[in-house]
């Protein structure tokens, strides 16, 4: 019993093990409509009401990527960038099977018309539509699945053809370029009876809107060419299900408002009134409910180009939600409802790193489909620390908060504002966090209200107050390198900088419980410093690494002896030229130092001080291309950890650790683990062991390396006894209720840091001590082992 016993212990302990992987800590950087920046945004909704998007995606070339919404996350629809080359005016359609279907303009076929679907495993060919170049590709599906593009003809000059598929190759419906004259900005829908209809902006009718529609022989015009009053630009069209045609357009004679007409069977009248939109409307998309009320989405000019949807209210046209949802400027939008009347979106947002952001109305505003990270807009300047009990704190530079410093903590199961959001006077430059004994937090930040000199701010509980004088720094701090704050064992806080009252050379300042003291010298560097790093040995001696131009750039490592700054080891160490450096001192107060080499195409080399010189750390030059935003951590058994933005994987999220025993650097779990391309790379190593990660990819985003969840609340129980925890949720202490006396019991947070280990339990546990959150309680007895969920208050 006790043999089999151990052999499921060890079986579990294996399969915790092979289950590591980089985990999100918060919203994961995965679930997002894309992970990079974006062009030609569209949307459509399956029979299910899953939305699809489909893309010109950045981070892949610029070829075609199609994503879907599961309903809990968003999921790639075959291989991302799966067009051959780079793919323009993309289109996506949906056959009655929710088979999707994209066609673009694909660069790497000489611009011709292409079409693929999704064959359940990857997407397949279904032929060129076009013999020679197409703009303004059009796809629609008809209800025998057979599939319609549009396009600007060309080899037609420029005129309008439609294809259909047969089954086999792709025939012309009607002649090809029917148009009278040039066509562009081309969209193409099909009735109930599958009778085609295409809008254009006609270039032989002052490029006003013309709708035509095949009669089965050829193109007919629906009511009068050039129907409307003056330039229709980005026209959009859709039948009702009454058959009556709807367009929407940016209306230039209507001061580019927008505006929408239907056919009445003998003429285009106006729905509502002609240019409602408050001012420029581009890039109009229609839809229509199952009650034929028209919906519009448009980027809105008189409100910061971001996004704004109306819909017909009677007679009039009225905001749904608020005016103006997206967070930045909103390019080719799109919009769709699903069968319950809800209206989707997609857009290139300009306020998420020009992503593909999805939402949906859910009566009262604009919710995000999917996540854009735990920072509410932009994060730059992202610097991690962990506290005693291994919770992650994050300083980023906030953009949606006028640039100004913003923390957040997690609590076990999200992210927390630390006082308010953008609590800096101004704006905050190259923010720095540490942590003193206490878990208390301290802010350095080149502050941009007081000459870009350097302000130190702490959290008291209750906000965020100076420490010292605002601006204390006798002069700026050169903002294209770092800013390091560090404290020491007394914690006192320090900074360094590169000062550019002195030259742009390095000063470090401590405070002293009343005011701001140099560190030796101001200026001690012999010439001018970049990626300046600061850091503490245990003595509290203050290291510091930095780019020193006087040396041919290469790096340098000066030390404070209690009277003067001194080199340790040689100046300008390094082969050649150094980037991004960082350093850290191990148990025994040994220097490591890690940068971008320059010598070797910018990937990182390590190296640590002997005693007399600076010896590699394994492979000068280890990663496999250029690494920047570099950070470097060491565990508690001195094993170097570094983590960087990776250019040989799309400029995504790497770590590296040094192998000892193959005198060599192998990767934390996958090469690249980021989503999408990454900046502002940090890393710190938990009590555990454990590598946490924070970067900005827009927004920021954070991840831990080990099991998924830490330790399931689903964990399989082992002992029949129903074993329970009162009361629970707990707010100071618990008991345990159950047939079978209580062996011992482990509490773990969800990030799988053990924080509470008691044996031969019998009283009530006390927890007063654990931050609010979620836990998983461990229970074993003499039949078992039960894991139940426990919520801290």
């Amino acid at each position: 019993m006790k043999k089999t016993f151990l052999l499921c212990l060890f079986l579990i302990n294996t399969l915790l093990v092979a289950q590591e992987a980089w985990r999100p800590i918060g919203p994961d950087d995965f679930n997002q409509a894309s992970y990079n920046g974006v062009d030609f945004t569209t949307l459509v909704l399956d029979s299910n009401n899953v939305p699809y998007v489909a893309y010109q995606d950045d981070g892949n070339g610029d070829k075609i990527t199609v994503q879907k919404y599961n309903g809990t996350s968003w999921e790639l629809v075959g291989n991302a960038g799966f067009s051959a080359g780079v793919a323009n005016g993309i289109s996506l359609a949906l056959d009655s099977n929710n088979v999707p279907y994209v066609v673009y303009r694909d660069a790497a076929a000489g611009d011709r018309g292409i079409v693929q679907k999704f064959n359940g495993t990857s997407w397949v060919l279904v032929g060129a539509v076009s013999n020679g170049v197409a703009y303004y590709t059009s796809i629609t599906i008809d209800s025998n699945n057979i599939p319609y593009v549009v396009f600007s003809d060309v080899s037609n000059g420029y005129r309008a053809t439609v294809q259909k598929y047969n089954g086999t190759l792709w025939e012309l419906v009607g002649t090809a370029g029917f148009s009278v004259g040039i066509a562009y900005d081309t969209s193409l829908a099909l009735d109930s009876n599958n009778v085609p209809y295409v809008v254009y902006r006609d270039y032989a009718n002052g490029q006003k809107a013309t709708v035509k529609k095949f009669n089965g022989t050829s193109w007919d015009f629906v009511g009068t060419a050039g129907f409307s009053t003056g330039v229709a630009k980005s026209p959009s069209l859709v039948l009702g299900s009454n058959n009556v045609p709807y367009v929407a357009y940016q209306d230039v004679a209507n001061g580019d408002k927008a505006t929408v007409r239907k056919f009445n069977g003998t003429s285009w009248v106006l729905v509502g009134s002609a240019a409602f939109s408050a001012g420029l409307a581009y890039d109009t998309s229609l839809a229509l409910d199952s009650n034929n009320v028209p919906y519009v989405v448009y980027q809105d000019g008189v409100n910061g180009s971001k996004a704004t949807v109306q819909k017909l209210n009677g007679s009039s046209w009225q905001l749904v939600g608020t005016v103006a949802f997206s967070t930045g400027e909103a390019h080719t939008p799109s919009i769709a409802l699903d069968s319950n009347n809800v209206p989707y979106v997609v857009c290139k947002d300009f306020g998420n790193g020009f992503k593909a952001t999805v939402r949906k109305y859910n009566g009262t505003l604009w919710e995000l489909v999917g996540t854009a990270g735990f920072s509410t807009g932009t994060a730059t300047y992202t610097s991690l620390v962990l506290d005693s009990n291994n919770m992650p704190y994050v300083v980023y530079r906030d953009n949606v908060n006028a640039s100004k410093s913003t923390v957040l903590k997690y609590n076990g199961t999200s992210w927390d504002f630390v006082g308010t959001a953008g609590f800096s006077d101004g704006g905050a430059r190259n923010t720095s966090l540490a942590l003193d004994s206490n878990n208390v937090p301290y802010v350095a930040y080149i502050d941009e209200l007081n000459g870009s000199k350097i302000t130190v701010q702490k959290f008291n509980g209750t906000s965020w107050v100076l420490v010292g004088t605002a601006g204390f720094s006798t002069g700026g701090a050169l903002s294209t390198s770092s800013l390091s704050l560090v404290l020491d064992s007394n914690n006192v806080p320090y900074v360094a900088y590169p000062d550019t009252t002195n030259g742009d050379k390095i000063t470090v300042q401590k405070y002293n419980g009343t005011s701001w003291e140099l560190v030796g010298n101001a200026g001690f560097s012999a010439g001018t410093a970049n990626y300046t790093y600061l850091a503490l040995d245990s003595n509290n001696v203050p290291y510091v690494v930095y780019q020193d131009s006087i040396n041919g750039h290469k790096a340098t490592v000066q030390k404070y002896n209690g009277t003067s700054w001194v080199l340790v080891g040689t100046a300008g160490f390094s082969t050649g030229m150094v980037l991004y450096t960082s350093l850290a001192l191990d148990s025994n107060n040994v220097p490591y130092v890690v940068y971008s080499d320059a010598v070797n195409g910018n990937a990182a080399t390590v190296h640590k001080y002997n005693g007399t010189s600076w010896e590699l750390v394994g492979t000068s030059g280890f990663s496999a291309a250029g690494a920047i935003y570099i950070s470097l951590a060491l565990d508690s058994n001195n094993v170097p950890y570094v983590v960087y933005q990776d250019a040989a994987n799309g400029n995504k999220a790497t770590v590296q650790k040094y192998n000892s025993t193959l005198l060599d650097w192998e990767l934390v779990g996958t090469v690249g683990f980021s989503a999408g391309a990454t900046t502002y790379t940090s890393l710190a190593l938990g009590s555990n062991n454990v590598p946490y990660v924070v970067y900005s990819s827009t927004r920021a985003f954070a991840k831990y390396f080990g099991v998924e969840n830490a330790l399931s609340t689903n964990e399989n129980t082992y002992s029949l006894n129903q074993t329970t925890i009162y009361p629970n949720p707990v707010k100071n202490s618990f008991s345990i209720s159950g047939n079978e006396a209580v062996n011992e019991i482990e509490i773990y947070d969800l990030i799988g840091k053990r924080v509470l280990h008691q044996q031969n339990t019998t009283n009530e546990i006390n927890i007063e001590f654990l931050p609010k959150g979620i836990y998983v309680a461990k229970i074993k007895t003499e039949k078992g082992i039960t894991s139940l969920k426990l919520i801290k208050e």
